[in-house]
């Protein structure tokens, strides 16, 4: 009796822990915490605390966290042979869960949310959303302005709060490719990190980030701090100068670029991809 409820237990274990894989945890412990810090901004008091408090932080945490369950449950049920080379880890790609499995969870976090007291305001636009999304999944654009728009909607504070958001959530976009790099080439998914090459996406990543922890040490009161950042800018863009740099000498040595590649000198350098050779043009793009 002993050994089967042990592994009744050891089962149970198993599920819970391929479910908690299938919710993507990293994003779901962002929805609360994101919802949890805005529902602390009109606070004044510890007197604010009261059970009503707490209901309509409980009834905006379970459709936001159900809504993030079926974001990423119905990208898995659409990516699963590209996880199977990108995320083998996943339940649905593992095969931990069945197709229909997968169907039914993502379904249930759908009717969660349709139920909750936020389906007036937010259910109907998001489970769309993500359809779409899915459509134009060849297309990062797309994908990244969708992940913009829908984040900043979650925390409404402020405009300025909004625009972080949107800084913060573009990266996230870029950066959420990289280490998919080989399903996605195999599948034709023309990610950034495909077409530029994971270091590149990385490196500009990492130069973006400099600029703007060096931006938070400006002293708008000192002349001298102003113009010590300004000069500061003028780096990254000698690293552009640089990259153009390789790539000319690329061009030298007859050495296929991809046709996206476009580069602007005194004249603009362009691929003509019928032709299959590079042509000038004082036209510009």
């Amino acid at each position: 009796m002993a050994n089967q409820s042990e592994g009744l237990w050891a089962a149970v274990a198993k599920k819970l822990d391929a479910f908690y894989r299938f919710s993507r945890p990293h994003t779901v412990i962002g929805t609360i915490i994101g919802i949890v810090s805005v529902s602390l901004l009109p606070v004044q008091s510890i007197a604010d605390f009261s059970p009503t408090y707490f209901m309509g932080l409980l009834k905006a945490l379970v459709p936001a966290v159900c809504m993030n369950i079926y974001v990423v449950g119905l990208n898995q049920l659409f990516d699963i042979e590209i996880d199977k080379v990108n995320k083998p880890r996943l339940p649905l790609a593992s095969g931990e869960f069945s197709l229909g499995t997968g169907i039914v969870l993502v379904l249930a976090a759908a009717i969660v949310v349709y139920v909750s007291d936020i389906h007036f305001a937010f259910a109907s636009p998001f489970l769309g959303a993500e359809v779409v999304e899915l459509k134009f999944k060849n297309r990062k654009l797309y994908n990244g302005v969708e992940v913009q728009v829908s984040s900043p909607i979650r925390c409404l504070a402020h405009q300025l709060f909004s625009w972080k958001c949107i800084f913060y959530q573009s990266v996230i976009a870029l950066f959420k490719d990289i280490p998919d790099v080989d399903g996605d080439r195999y599948f034709g998914i023309q990610s950034f990190s495909v077409r530029l090459g994971q270091e590149k996406v990385v490196g500009h990543g990492l130069l973006a980030s400099i600029l703007w922890f060096r931006a938070q040490s400006i002293d708008l009161r000192n002349k001298a701090s102003i113009t010590s950042f300004y000069m500061f800018i003028w780096k990254p863009s000698h690293k552009t100068f640089r990259i153009k740099k390789k790539l000319a000498k690329k061009m030298r040595q007859n050495r296929p670029i991809p046709h996206w590649i476009r580069m602007r000198t005194d004249n603009t350098i362009r691929y003509n991809a019928k032709r299959r050779h590079w042509r000038r043009t004082k036209l510009g793009f």
